[in-house]
């Protein structure tokens, strides 16, 4: 199966492993199914507002957005000019022994 997101419970990543483990503790239940890559673009507005400092304003964030560059969990974010994420992942998962085991993007798998 596919889905434009990274499914953390099973992936291999220590990164991901780790953002269910505290997600989990935080929230007392397992990460849904966007949560990584909400978790990204959240980290993605605190770094422009966090380089804003106190000039902090709807049009200035839009303006940091055009240009940020943040490796996230899931995928780098990073804007092309109309406004579309530049990595589009789609990942393959499929099911082994009753669970779901994530075999990688559709790009990397379809270069293999």
């Amino acid at each position: 199966m596919t889905c434009a997101c990274l499914s953390a419970a099973s992936s291999a990543d220590p990164a991901a492993k780790r953002f269910v483990d505290d997600y989990t503790a935080l929230a007392h239940q397992p990460p849904g199914t966007y949560s990584p890559e909400s978790y990204d673009a959240a980290n993605a507005l605190i770094q422009v507002m966090a380089s804003l400092g106190a000039d902090v304003g709807r049009q200035k964030v839009v303006e940091g957005l055009r240009t940020v560059d943040h490796q996230g969990l899931t995928k780098e974010i990073r804007f092309q000019p109309d406004g579309e994420v530049t990595e589009k992942g789609v990942y393959v998962y499929e099911v082994r022994d009753g669970r779901i085991a994530a075999l990688g993007t559709v790009d990397r798998l379809i270069a293999e």
